[in-house]
C-alpha cells in the first residue's frame, strides 16, 4: 500500500476533524468524548507514525490558532453587546423620564403612558432603597449569610448543618435586607436611619 504524503494526511485529518466537530455540535452532551468511529480514523499506526505525528502537530497548531481567533472574536462581540446594552438602557431611561413627565394616566390605570399609532410606552413605578450608612441601619434589618468555602467533601454537610444551627460560618457575610426596609417604608415608617428611599424610581415598558 502506498503511503500517503504529509499534505494528504493533513487534508485527511482536517476532513475528519470537520466531521467530528459537526458531530460534537449535534451531540452537546458528549462532554468531549470521541465516538469509536472517529477514534479508529484518528488512530496512529506504526507504519505512518512519523508522518501522522507531524501531521497532528500542524493540525493542532491550526486548531489552537482558530481557538485564539474565536476567543478574540467572542471578546469583541461581548464588548459590542455591553456597549449596545448600555446604550439601550440609556435610551430607556430618557424615555422613562419623558413618560413620567408628560405621560397621561388613562382612566382605570395607575401609570402614566405615552402612545403613538404603533407604540405605547408606560412608566412603571419601582421605588428603591439605597444603603447610605450600613452601620446606622438597625440590626433587625441585618442578617448573616452562610458562605462555606474549601470544606472537605466528607465533612461539609455536617459542618454546614452545625454552622447553620449556630448562625456561624468561616466566611460569615452580613447583608442588609432591602426588601424588609422597603416594605416598612411603604407601610409608613419613614425614619429608618442609614438609608435613602427613592420613591421616584421606575422604568419604561413598551407595548
Amino acid at each position: 500500500m502506498q503511503k500517503k504524503n504529509l499534505f494528504e494526511i493533513q487534508e485527511e485529518y482536517l476532513l475528519i476533524l470537520d466531521d467530528l466537530e459537526e458531530w460534537m455540535l449535534n451531540n452537546p452532551d458528549s462532554e468531549g468524548v470521541i465516538p469509536e468511529e472517529f477514534e479508529e480514523r484518528l488512530n496512529i499506526n506504526r507504519d505512518e507514525a512519523a508522518s501522522k505525528i507531524e501531521g497532528y502537530y500542524y493540525v493542532v497548531k491550526q486548531l489552537e490558532n482558530e481557538v485564539e481567533l474565536l476567543a478574540e472574536e467572542i471578546a469583541r462581540l461581548k464588548d459590542r453587546i455591553d456597549a449596545k446594552t448600555k446604550l439601550a438602557g440609556n435610551l430607556k431611561v430618557r424615555v422613562a423620564q419623558a413618560v413620567k413627565t408628560f405621560g397621561i394616566v388613562e382612566t382605570g390605570k395607575k401609570s402614566p403612558a405615552l402612545k403613538t399609532l404603533k407604540v405605547k410606552a408606560v412608566f412603571i413605578s419601582s421605588p428603591k432603597v439605597e444603603i447610605t450608612d450600613a452601620a446606622s441601619v438597625p440590626s433587625f434589618y441585618k442578617r448573616h449569610d452562610l458562605v462555606l468555602k474549601n470544606m472537605p467533601e466528607d465533612l461539609s454537610e455536617d459542618i454546614k448543618e452545625l454552622l447553620a444551627q449556630q448562625g456561624l460560618t468561616p466566611d460569615d457575610t452580613l447583608k442588609i435586607s432591602k426588601e424588609h426596609i422597603l416594605a416598612d417604608v411603604k407601610a409608613g415608617i419613614d425614619t429608618i436611619p442609614g438609608i435613602h428611599y427613592d420613591s421616584e424610581n421606575g422604568y419604561v415598558r413598551f407595548y
